[in-house]
């Protein structure tokens, strides 16, 4: 993976080295060996993880990076974008997050880009969710879950009915919550997706409880 051949290119900045692959990457999918290329566009995104701080080189360095999704070849733009509101999800700076997010959003929605808005807007909610704004939550999960829905990303509108399971708790719609949580529960367990099903599940056993359950990527 990308942290051990990191260790590797102790004269290398995880960004040059987020470069080389991110090249190589491009010739692979070029010849038509798209399984390799996407395999390093992971170590691409592991690297960019280790480089915080320097998200606008980042974002030059896979802009135009291409991502297979069920809707067909997306930007990497978006999709760089969106790994890097996620980043910053985790590490509790949701502010930080929601720019990341809205500026995913913005470009996804410039180039039409309808699958790259659902995980956007997945991803905003989740940073809304955690910044304790449920209702503002609640809009953003449905509006990502009618994109996902339009474009056949099952994961993501897993995401968002989860995401809304979790808001209607916390604003104390257990009806809502408990409608959400299984139809969640059921696309993950057909995706074989086992901690976002746990997750789910959680919330079906656990109806009144406001517990902050964890997101995911």
């Amino acid at each position: 993976m990308a942290f051990e051949s990191l260790k590797m290119l102790s004269d290398s900045s995880a960004l040059d080295f987020a470069l080389a692959r991110r090249l190589q990457g491009l010739v692979l999918h070029k010849v038509g060996l798209t399984g390799a290329a996407l395999r390093n566009m992971l170590d691409v995104l592991d690297c960019i993880r280790e480089s915080k701080g320097q998200e606008q080189e980042a974002v030059r360095i896979i802009a135009d990076w291409p991502c297979k999704g069920p809707s067909g070849w997306r930007s990497g733009e978006v999709a760089i974008t969106q790994e890097i509101g996620l980043m910053y999800i985790e590490s509790g700076e949701y502010d930080t997050s929601t720019l990341w997010s809205k500026r995913s959003l913005a470009l996804a929605n410039s180039i039409g880009d309808v699958e790259g808005a659902s995980i956007a807007l997945s991803n905003h909610g989740k940073a809304l969710y955690y910044s304790k704004k449920y209702i503002e939550a609640i809009t953003t999960f449905k509006d990502g879950l009618s994109r996902a829905i339009s474009v056949g990303r099952k994961s993501t509108e897993g995401r968002c009915l989860l995401g809304l399971a979790q808001a209607y708790a916390y604003v104390g719609e257990v009806t809502k919550s408990r409608k959400n949580a299984l139809l969640s529960e059921e696309i993950f367990r057909q995706l074989g997706m086992s901690i976002e099903h746990k997750e789910a599940l959680s919330l079906l056993v656990d109806k009144t409880s406001k517990k902050q359950f964890a997101f995911w990527k």
